[in-house]
């Protein structure tokens, strides 16, 4: 063109930086830029502008799109766009939203991509009440009544920051659904763990005339999965089979393999592993899952073994898994030699989830020294790092060394969780320390906002039983949560029979009576 036509215009070089950006052909891009500023159009054109940044966006290069955004002539909407969507989609949240009020500042309102960029990164950063300010915004210009894919993106914003009620309200109010719409929803019930309410929106979905895809397929299984839900499992891989989905990549398969594995079903996950032609680390990785979720630590280390020697280098969730698995099984020396091969790799990214196997296998496993070499080598330690330490003390019976690490977790200002809780409890109950265990049981009910459940109320419940505090224990009784109400009644009942305490059974049973008449069930 340029040899045998008209030089190119504005036009010519705009649909040049798409080509560029879509095939993130960097260099081309910048020599495009420089005949762009070479015939002196960027004054010229504002769309220009916009579709440099977006070139330099898409090819990964968000300095120089920033740099080129900074010296425009001036800013509108699609560039301002462009510059947001790049920080969005390279997850500079913070950024974005400091470019959105920029863009206010300077009077320019945003469009529907625009709002749609933004609420993605609420979603990212859980920033709920800027999303709703977003919301209130978008309702005043209308776009919701015109725009399907910001309506979707609005409920996907409400999922992400756990306001499900708000995601369901947005849900029904829209003017259009689509297969999209019902899988943001899905998901978000499934991400909260509502699975159940996640298997009523796909009936609903199916009801409404709706085909589920793989996607949706995908997140039903999961869901079946979590609640151990086989027969809809295998419903839905005959109607999966019947629709010729699995022949749409492993991501499908793999959750048919997740769902069997996790409902215990190994016949039927191995059946569907079997078939696989292309078997990658994904697909391995849900199999030895699998397998470590059933506590079946030498199968998982079976499929470890035979997965390397087929030719499928492990990433860092297949360590992660045998390092669970030698955990389970006990398997010491295999547990090192796979600690030692993690390191030795170098690249195995050592995340703080990696670290937390290492010092849980150890623990499990009995070797506390190397647990505790490895612990204090560690430059992020969260509650399960600290938790797998005071469990693992706690289960070879040093009980004072677990409550140590306690209150060193406590010092470090690391919040403990129900687990830590439990595990403290059973050193107290362990070393008679009552008073020590009603510190940590009120400190983490009332301080941290751990809900106790129903181990916890009885572990405490023994404790002062056994301690002669009645007092106390009275308390734990009465302020338990009525769910767990008539286990710590029957722990107290327990308990007094081993101190042969006739008076305090007697309360005891009498107070179970009332509560059963208050309620029968």
């Amino acid at each position: 063109m340029k040899h045998h036509g008209p030089p190119p215009n504005a036009v010519t070089f705009c649909c040049m930086l798409k080509i560029c950006g879509n095939t993130k052909d960097l260099r081309r891009g910048e020599e495009v830029h420089s005949e762009i500023i070479t015939n002196g159009l960027l004054i010229q054109s504002f769309t220009l502008g916009g579709a440099l940044v977006d070139m330099y966006v898409k090819c990964g290069a968000l300095l120089q799109a920033k740099c080129v955004f900074e010296n425009l002539p001036s800013h509108n909407v699609v560039s301002w766009t462009a510059l947001i969507t790049g920080f969005c989609e390279h997850k500079h949240g913070e950024e974005a939203l400091e470019c959105l009020q920029q863009m206010k500042h300077e009077g320019l309102s945003p469009n529907a991509v625009t709002f749609a960029c933004i609420l993605k990164v609420c979603g990212s950063l859980a920033a709920l009440d800027k999303g709703m300010e977003l919301h209130a915004n978008i309702i005043k210009t209308g776009f919701l009544e015109t725009d399907y894919v910001l309506g979707n993106t609005l409920l996907d914003m409400y999922c992400k920051c756990g306001y499900l009620e708000k995601a369901q309200q947005i849900f029904d109010e829209l003017a259009f659904w689509d297969v999209v719409t019902w899988n943001m929803l899905i998901t978000g019930y499934i991400r909260l763990g509502y699975d159940e309410k996640a298997l009523i929106c796909f009936a609903d979905m199916k009801n409404e005339g709706f085909a589920p895809n793989t996607v949706t397929f995908s997140l039903i299984l999961k869901a079946c999965a979590s609640i151990g839900a086989p027969e809809l499992g295998r419903e839905l891989h005959s109607e999966i089979d019947r629709k010729g989905l699995l022949n749409h990549g492993n991501g499908l398969v793999n959750a048919l393999i997740d769902m069997y594995a996790k409902c215990g079903i190994f016949t039927k996950a191995r059946q569907v592993f079997d078939k696989l032609l292309d078997r990658d680390a994904v697909s391995w990785n849900t199999l030895i899952a699998g397998y470590c979720h059933q506590s079946q630590g030498e199968e998982a280390l079976d499929c470890f073994e035979i997965m390397q020697q087929e030719g499928v280098s492990p990433d860092s969730v297949t360590f992660l898994c045998a390092l669970k698995a030698c955990g389970i099984t006990g398997a010491t020396i295999k547990g090192i030699e796979t600690h030692v091969e993690v390191v030795r790799r170098g690249n195995i990214p050592l995340d703080n989830s990696l670290e937390n196997a290492v010092v849980d296998m150890y623990t499990k496993c009995g070797l506390l020294t190397n647990a505790r070499e490895v612990f204090n080598n560690l430059a992020v330690r969260n509650s399960i790092t600290w938790t797998s330490m005071i469990a693992g003390y706690c289960d070879h019976g040093y009980y004072e060394q677990a409550l140590m690490y306690f209150e060193q977790m406590g010092c470090a200002g690391v919040s403990p969780d129900v687990v830590t809780l439990t595990c403290v409890l059973k050193a107290c109950s362990r070393i008679m320390g009552a008073s020590k265990a009603w510190t940590c049981y009120e400190s983490l009910r009332k301080s941290c906002g751990i809900v106790p459940t129903i181990e916890h109320c009885t572990c405490i419940v023994q404790l002062f039983c056994l301690a002669g505090h009645y007092d106390k224990m009275i308390d734990v009784v009465n302020e338990s949560p009525s769910s767990h109400m008539m286990a710590s009644c029957f722990s107290l009942l327990s308990a007094c029979r081993k101190q042969e305490n006739a008076q305090l059974a007697s309360f005891a049973f009498d107070y179970a009576r009332s509560w059963v008449f208050k309620d029968p069930n």
